[in-house]
């Protein structure tokens, strides 16, 4: 595969895991007992979600440098 088509799918990836891992931070603070609540749980879903922010915002960057 060329490089660019590597990093058509690579990166959309990445940003799903980041914010796969959010919304586990979510859950997990709003149905365990020894979770902070649903407060703690939005705060780190947010933190947790920028990174994905980050790497879409860069693919659509570079997607649009390209066309």
């Amino acid at each position: 595969m060329a490089q660019g088509v590597e990093w058509a799918f690579e990166i959309p990836i990445r940003a799903g895991y980041a914010f796969y891992i959010a919304l586990s931070h979510w859950v997990w603070n709003i149905q365990s007992p020894a979770g902070e609540g649903w407060e703690a749980g939005s705060l780190q879903a947010a933190v947790f979600s920028l990174p994905g922010v980050a790497l879409l915002l860069a693919h659509f960057r570079r997607r649009a440098d390209s066309a």
